[in-house]
């Protein structure tokens, strides 16, 4: 757009503009460009590709139809690779040729039934109907694309469709469910689909806009996210293109046809792909023979189609001259096959044993009732969202955002697949476990001691950390959309009106780091060029939309105290970092082709946040265009570390504020120290971090007179911003919250705050499984058991610095896990759960250790890994102890000095300047390591164990039924080796010489027993041998 710009001049005149087709991701970047910049681009009119809206059709219609019948067909003909492409929709054209080929199957086959089922159907009925159907196909050929107008005006054609097909049809599919659902895939998923294309062929535009209306329901109700976004968007923008454009796009130019002739025309994004494919990437940047030999062979092809691509986009008239093409033999074969299939194997459009339900037109597997209700109503719900979306997005008439739906998730015959990465992961994450479970029950059975603690075999707990030892990370965006869901009062997408009658000063206070994501364009050539267009795109905007008297840019100071528990996070999102290419940022600097690889380079985002805050001021001073006070922070370092700076609007002068001197680190916490200071009455806040809001929670209290708003959302017709006041008063009078007590009803802020960071944010682990949604309806529905006044311990009590509150969040967590395998335990509730253990507990803290291990042991059948079981009490304990150090910081966001607590006293270990996390106790880990050396594989000896050369004798154990040693000399008659783990195992002992014998758990939780009987003791290692060969052949797998 750039090279347009500057070397042709495009959208240097008034009159030109640059249509720029391409699939959703381009449509919704060049949007998002707009928006930034503005009247920059206003030469610019993204488009919507055609073909990629076809391309992303496939996979939403394999996925509902493919499983119900489809899959029988595409066995006809595909198997391996290609097979699984078309089933995915990954291979656009072999799906495409198949969901053609099957369609007219279908159809042929519904015409099929008509014919032979209809009562009034006769020879001259029959012969009726092929006259009707040779007249349409030489309609087609006569008059090309105004097939349209010909056909429908033949009377008889409209006869026969109001006067018999539909009728029939419309009986049938009243009657029976399956019959529906195929009809809807031939009249109407199918038709819209194949309309489209038509479409495209033709360079019919009314056909194109009235396909991809009919088509949009489909990306709704089968969540596909961005076009389900883009669509109506895109339709909304073609209304309003210049005249002149839509005069061009009417006769056929947002198409190109390859011969010079309609019938095989192309849109302009199948266009592009087919002269820039894969192929030919690959071929321009190898070397090697094979790539220039298919450069060589394509580009003579390339080179006549991009010169009747130039002919076509400088277009002078529309031809309609016809063109028709072969109907191929191959494609005919293949749909007679299809259409055999469907008559000999399959119940189509015939009675059915269960008419409410939804059948396999091949298998007769009747689906169930929640399958049949979606499959018979997806369409419908698309729609109702659609309408939704256009009226409250796109055309924003309510002013109001509509109540957020969760995903459709619509339920089909198709069964879901785990990826193969997933798989491997979970089998790496289990073959230990299943390891030491399958040795554990032999030692058991061997030695007929029951197995009486349930051992942990993964020293990380893996609930709230990867196997690497890396936090598990969810999404955090979550929380907010939750809120809104419970309190759709406090949430708005435009601000209220500001009263005339009182005067309202407004304050627009604006996280700076979020002005630097905001790439520049290439006409941006230097530091100097960018940072005038912020000032234009944030500052001059914050006044006009918001009338700002006051603006404040706050920028983060990295490193601040040292090193910081926000670095792993950090480093996570930064991935690989490059190499130092700038040692200083001035406005004549040139800026970086590659932003975000700039950017991730620490030291060189400080140096430019240093010149942003610097040449902002500059700016200020310069231009009759200012706020009447613009104060910087965050953004010094050196002598002005520390310190705000402002310009007034009147005196153009750069002054320091000590008003606004703080040392806080986080932008998210230094908005509400501003926040609390500032004179205005109203305050807007730009943060789109949901930390931010959150750490203003328990805060409001202290600005009451002031109106507070924080925008989560600045994108173009979806605004989203908080009313901190609203919300704080919805949360004070909840009445599930209110169970908490009145004492603590003021600390409802403050719990919700606490349930964000327990639960997962920048500075803590997520619990893998348990999302931001799950936390706020278990504290919803057991906030009194969790916290209440009767309670031992209240979350709020972390500020006091009180052991107390860790039981709070042992009870929560508890309460977590309990509600997620409600069905594995005799309790109606983790409440009645704990009191039935008071009574055995000797202290309070055994009693909430106690209630965690019966969590634990009534879970433990139920997961399929560790990475489902709940941490162990120690893990838990480090986990808060973060929680609490992040609570503690964010409670000093109102004060200038901020002192941060010692990380090594809160569940990290600073070593070297680096943080890393110390997610469970020495003995906890030393418990584990010894379970699993315990069930280790024993030792291969020939030579009877008799000297250290055995792994057993050297480790200073008996040789158990786990070795698979020969003439033994350590194992069933002799004493145990000093410091020996396990006792001596003697498999011809009864159970009754060995009923005095019992096992002392060295676990600190009490579990279940169960016991086994003895076998023969040969038999007992060749079973365990068997195992531990098992083992070996699936490790080397």
């Amino acid at each position: 757009m750039d090279i347009l710009l500057e070397k042709h001049g495009i959208g240097k005149n008034g009159n030109d503009h640059l249509l720029v087709v391409g699939d959703a991701k381009t449509y919704e970047y060049l949007l998002d460009a707009k928006r930034v910049y503005g009247e920059e681009l206003q030469w610019l009119l993204p488009y919507l590709g055609e073909w990629h809206l076809l391309k992303n059709l496939q996979p939403p219609l394999m996925k509902l139809y493919y499983d119900a019948g489809l899959k029988n067909l595409l066995s006809i003909f595909h198997r391996g690779a290609t097979h699984a492409a078309v089933a995915s929709g990954s291979g656009f054209r072999k799906t495409h040729i198949f969901l053609m080929q099957s369609w007219e199957a279908f159809y042929r086959q519904q015409i099929e039934v008509f014919l032979t089922r209809q009562p009034s159907v006769d020879d001259a009925s029959d012969q009726k109907f092929q006259s009707l159907y040779s007249s349409v196909k030489e309609q087609i050929v006569a008059h090309g694309i105004n097939i349209f107008t010909e056909i429908t005006d033949q009377t008889s054609f409209q006869s026969f469709l109001q006067e018999d097909y539909q009728p029939f049809f419309h009986t049938m599919s009243t009657a029976d469910a399956t019959s529906q659902f195929w009809t809807h895939f031939i009249h109407r998923d199918m038709m819209h689909y194949a309309c489209l294309l038509l479409a495209i062929r033709l360079r019919q535009f009314e056909l194109r806009t009235a396909s991809v209306g009919m088509l949009a329901p489909i990306f709704h109700a089968m969540d596909q996210p961005t076009y389900l976004k883009l669509v109506p968007f895109h339709m909304a923008e073609v209304k309003q293109f210049p005249a002149h454009i839509l005069e061009h796009l009417q006769n056929g130019a947002f198409t190109v046809s390859i011969t010079g002739n309609n019938g095989c025309c192309v849109a302009l994004d199948e266009a592009h792909e087919m002269l820039i494919n894969k192929d030919f990437k690959m071929a321009m940047t190898s070397t090697n023979a094979g790539s220039m030999s298919r450069l060589l062979h394509y580009l003579p092809y390339r080179c006549r189609v991009l010169k009747q691509l130039r002919h076509e986009i400088q277009w002078s008239g529309n031809s309609d001259e016809a063109h028709t093409s072969p109907f191929s033999k191959f494609t005919e074969d293949n749909v007679i096959q299809y259409f055999v299939k469907l008559q000999d194997a399959s119940t189509l459009f015939q009675e059915t044993s269960n008419p409410d339900r939804i059948s396999h037109i091949f298998t007769g597997d009747v689906s169930s009732e929640l399958v049949s209700q979606d499959l018979q109503s997806f369409y419908e719900r698309g729609e109702e969202d659609l309408n939704a979306f256009i009226q409250c997005v796109v055309l924003n008439t309510s002013g109001s955002k509509p109540t957020k739906h969760s995903r459709r998730n619509i339920k089909t015959f198709t069964v879901k697949r785990k990826t193969l990465q997933t798989q491997t992961y979970e089998l790496k994450d289990q073959r230990l476990q299943i390891q030491s479970l399958r040795r554990q029950v032999a030692l058991s059975k061997a030695s007929n001691q029951p197995v009486a603690n349930l051992f942990q075999f993964v020293s990380l707990p893996r609930a709230i950390c990867t196997s690497n030892g890396v936090p598990v990370k969810a999404s955090k965006a979550r929380s907010a959309a939750e809120l809104q869901k419970r309190y759709p009062d406090s949430f708005h997408s435009k601000l209220p009106p500001v009263s005339h009658i009182v005067i309202i000063h407004t304050a627009c206070i604006i996280e700076g780091m979020f002005m630097v994501n905001c790439p520049p364009l290439r006409i941006h050539k230097t530091f100097g060029e960018y940072a005038l267009f912020l000032y234009r795109r944030w500052l001059v905007k914050a006044m006009r939309e918001f009338n700002a008297r006051e603006v404040y840019v706050l920028f983060y100071h990295p490193c601040r105290h040292g090193c910081s528990p926000k670095d792993i996070e950090r480093g996570r999102r930064d991935g690989s970092v490059g190499d130092i290419k700038y040692t200083e940022v001035a406005g004549d600097t040139l800026c970086p082709s590659n932003w975000r690889e700039f950017l991730c380079v620490r030291s060189q985002e400080r140096l430019l946040v240093n010149f942003l805050s610097t040449e902002l001021l500059s700016i200020a001073q310069q231009t009759d265009v200012a706020p009447n006070s613009l104060i910087i922070a965050g953004g010094f370092d050196g002598p002005d570390i520390d310190k705000a700076f402002c310009v007034s609007g009147s005196s153009k002068v750069v002054a320091e504020v000590p008003d606004y001197f703080s040392n806080h680190e986080e932008g998210d916490s230094r908005v509400w120290f501003h926040a609390q200071r500032t004179s205005c009455e109203r305050i807007v806040i730009y943060s789109p971090d949901r930390d931010t809001f959150h750490v203003g929670l328990p805060l409001m209290y202290l600005i009451p007179t002031k109106q507070v708003y924080v925008q989560l959302r600045a994108a173009r017709n979806d605004d989203l911003f908080i009313d901190m006041n609203v919300l704080i008063a919805k949360l004070k009078s909840d009445f599930a919250l209110q169970r908490v007590g009145a004492d603590q009803v003021v600390q409802i802020p403050l719990l919700i705050q606490i349930l964000y960071i327990v639960s997962g944010c920048d500075f803590t682990s997520f619990f893998k499984g348990h999302s931001k949604k799950g936390f706020l309806d278990v504290f919803h529905r057991d906030c009194d058991s969790i916290t209440g006044s009767d309670s031992d311990g209240k979350l709020h009590q972390c500020l006091d610095f009180s052991d107390w509150a860790l039981l709070a969040f042992y009870r929560l967590i508890g309460s977590i896990y309990f509600r997620k395998y409600s069905s594995a335990f005799n309790h109606d509730s983790p409440g009645e759960l704990f009191l039935s253990l008071s009574d055995s507990a000797p202290s309070s803290d055994e009693l909430h250790k106690a209630f965690l291990d019966a969590i634990r042991e009534g879970h433990f059948h139920r997961i399929s890994g560790e990475s489902d079981w709940m941490p162990s009490t120690d893990a838990l304990r480090l986990h808060w102890l973060r929680c609490c150090w992040v609570i503690r910081l964010w409670a000093q966001a109102r004060s200038s000095h901020v002192t941060v607590p010692d990380l090594n006293l809160y569940g990290w270990k600073v070593q070297c300047g680096e943080v890393s996390i110390v997610w469970d106790t020495d003995a906890n880990l030393k418990r584990v390591n010894d379970n699993i050396q315990h069930l280790k594989e024993g030792c291969k000896c020939k030579t009877g164990c008799t000297r250290n050369y055995c792994k057993c004798r050297k480790e200073k154990k008996s040789c158990s039924v786990l070795c698979i040693c020969k003439n033994c000399e350590n194992s069933q008659n002799t004493q145990p080796l000093p410091g020996s783990m396990t006792e001596p195992v003697t498999p011809t002992i009864t159970p009754e010489e060995d009923s005095s014998s019992e096992s002392s758990p060295d676990d600190d939780s009490s579990h279940s027993t169960v016991s086994f009987q003895e076998e023969n003791a040969d038999t007992l290692r060749q079973m365990v041998a068997a195992a531990v060969i098992d083992d070996y052949l699936f490790e080397e797998m």
